[in-house]
């Protein structure tokens, strides 16, 4: 896109090439060309005309002044530039997407009892439910007789509905205090302090 000039950049070239009857290189201004009819003037003298004036010392002054020059006409003009299109473009910050973690579903009891997994039941644990999951050979006499839920920690079914199983306690010497007990529809409960706390076990 073409850049229009700032009028105040001709108001400074102007009053540069005004200045001191001197255009912008230092140099005075020759006299007028003779107009029609006049004749031809004759040459100037020595030290006269062009070569008026002209020393070392001006001409540095006179191209410190038009590289001054120059340099104010590059700004006004990106000055113009800028103004013409409304501003300059100012770069979009880059958008982060944040992720939210999603929560662990942990499954849900419905005895209302704390859950646990059947992978972190005890080693002896783990054998009894799989003899359960089996139908035995158990190695207790009394495992699979009724539990009766006296201390109704377990959801209230009828007599006879929940059945309880050993699970060995090593350094015991009689069944110990932990056992499973299994309900009629499949529940599986778990207990290592002899009824006095169940947990609910999940696959």
């Amino acid at each position: 896109m073409p850049v229009s000039f700032h009028p105040l950049i001709r108001l400074f070239w102007r009053a540069i090439a005004q200045s001191k009857d001197i255009d912008p290189l230092g140099y005075p201004h020759p006299s007028p060309l003779p107009c029609a009819g006049e004749g031809i003037r004759p040459p100037l003298p020595p030290g006269e005309g062009w070569g008026e004036g002209i020393n070392s010392s001006s001409l540095r002054y006179s191209a410190v002044r038009l590289c001054v020059a120059v340099l104010i006409t590059f700004a006004l003009a990106a000055c113009g530039a800028v103004d013409s299109s409304g501003g300059a473009a100012t770069a979009k910050p880059r958008s982060t997407a944040t992720v939210t973690p999603q929560p662990t579903v942990q499954p849900v009891s419905n005895s209302g009892l704390p859950l646990i997994q059947a992978a972190d039941l005890p080693k002896e644990g783990r054998t009894t439910l799989a003899l359960i999951l089996k139908g035995g050979p158990f190695p207790y006499a009394r495992d699979g007789v009724t539990f009766q839920n006296r201390e109704r920690i377990l959801p209230r079914q009828p007599s006879g509905y929940y059945r309880e199983y050993t699970v060995p306690t090593p350094g015991e010497n009689d069944r110990g205090a932990r056992r499973l007990v299994v309900g009629r529809e499949g529940e599986i409960f778990y207990t290592d302090d002899h009824y006095d706390s169940f947990s609910e076990v999940v696959p």
